[in-house]
């Protein structure tokens, strides 16, 4: 998972991926790090917004798959009632998921498939920032689940010695 991370932050540092969220009058990116619940801590000091990426995966299964679930986090400033006579401004973090998820789908590395979106939330807890969360699936070949087992196969006709058979034991005085 290390390498698909590392992915995911050289893809949000590009020059080409900051020119699309620019194009779309968007601030891109600013920071991308592991989620553990930067969202709740007001002593975090994040730049917005941000990208923060946890996972699990499932090894039950014949290939194992990951669930990766993304939280992004912006800073909110903007009225997003009915009574707000320009709701595109304050609306646009929407725009932002919408390019983050269509850059998203493009990611994959050696040991993971690209991502299949399962599910979106706009987050509603008590944060300091207002966050949404996209929720990911994609195989993962990265580790085994089953130890490797070194051992010979065939019949006892057909394997060969590798050290000396004995056959009788003498007592030695």
């Amino acid at each position: 998972m290390k390498e698909l991370y590392l992915k995911i932050i050289d893809v949000f540092n590009t020059e080409e991926i900051k020119q699309k969220f620019i194009e779309k009058e968007l601030t891109p990116i600013k920071h991308v790090n592991l989620y553990r619940g930067q969202d709740y801590n007001q002593d975090e000091v994040h730049l917005f917004p941000a990208l923060f990426v946890k996972w699990s995966i499932d090894y039950t299964q014949p290939t194992p798959s990951a669930i990766i679930t993304f939280r992004i986090a912006w800073e909110q400033l903007r009225d997003t009632s009915s009574t707000n006579p320009t709701p595109e401004d304050s609306l646009k973090f929407i725009d932002t998921i919408d390019l983050i998820d269509e850059i998203l789908k493009d990611i994959e590395t050696e040991h993971t498939s690209k991502f299949t979106l399962l599910n979106e939330e706009l987050n509603i807890e008590d944060t300091i920032v207002d966050s949404h969360s996209l929720g990911y699936r994609c195989t993962y070949t990265g580790k085994s689940k089953n130890a490797e087992i070194k051992y010979k196969k065939g019949t006892i006709q057909e394997l060969e010695e590798d050290g000396v058979l004995v056959s009788r034991f003498e007592t030695i005085d």
